[in-house]
């Protein structure tokens, strides 16, 4: 009677974190994909062939928490297909599953790790959707891929080592910066001058706060339109090329 008992407290607890992440998994949704006008005149927005603009930080934790989900879908035998997203893993954990956990959750060490995971990912969402103390997103964690924060003004060294607070595995700042750089490269991301300075900060790339206007100015890079309050938008890859041209010569074979 007593192990029924704490498996249904087990449950019931699970079923609230993982209901608190359904529910702010829409802010992250809106946050992860930012609506814009763009330019039609020519040039790099013709057609309406820009790249969009991303917010890499929330497609990460978006990403983390989908992982999550199926983990523990996949540690109790429930059944759901690849291309179930993370909205219709909670959905269906939280409506119709967490019956089947009462009988199948019965490791504490196992529930325990499951919980912190998912308080770690909740934490992130929190400080995401309303951030309360400036920190600064960095990467992802080599070994457990949890979103790896700063606080904001930390200086960091890539040479040094870090903890990561998910999994308590050291990383390599300078790893887990190029990592980072060569998603956002992926990613074709598009951001405000002072966005992509900001993410090339969190990479460990300085660039100053007239930069991206003189560029602009001087016809070496081009804004792809206007976000919801008229700053011009740009392309972190075309900057990138600029950089590896004139500042980090290096740079782009440190990603190949």
């Amino acid at each position: 009677m007593e192990s029924t008992k704490e498996n249904e407290y087990r449950v019931e607890t699970l079923r609230d974190v993982l209901n608190r992440l359904r529910a702010g998994l829409t802010f992250l949704e809106e946050i992860a994909s930012k609506r814009v006008r763009l330019n039609h005149d020519g040039g790099h927005a013709a057609g309406g062939s820009a790249p969009f603009p991303l917010n890499v930080t929330a497609c990460d934790l978006i990403d983390a928490i989908r992982a999550a989900a199926a983990d523990i879908a996949q540690h109790i035998g429930l059944r759901f297909g690849p291309s179930m997203d993370a909205a219709g893993l909670l959905k269906g954990m939280c409506r119709y599953w967490c019956r089947c956990m009462i009988a199948t959750i019965d490791d504490g060490l196992y529930w325990i790790s499951v919980m912190e995971r998912l308080n770690e990912l909740q934490r992130q969402a929190d400080r995401l959707i309303d951030p309360h103390e400036p920190q600064r997103y960095i990467g992802v964690c080599p070994t457990c891929r949890a979103g790896l924060w700063v606080p904001d003004g930390t200086k960091l060294n890539p040479d040094e080592y870090r903890l990561c607070f998910a999994c308590h595995k050291s990383y390599l700042v300078r790893d887990v910066q190029q990592a980072q750089l060569a998603r956002l490269l992926l990613a074709n991301v598009v951001d405000t001058d002072d966005g992509i300075r900001r993410t090339l900060h969190s990479c460990g790339l300085t660039v100053g706060p007239c930069t991206l206007r003189l560029w602009k100015t001087r016809g070496v890079i081009s804004d792809l339109g206007q976000d919801e309050s008229g700053r011009n938008l740009y392309s972190l890859s075309e900057v990138l090329c600029r950089l590896h041209q004139t500042k980090y010569p290096n740079l782009l074979a440190d990603l190949t």
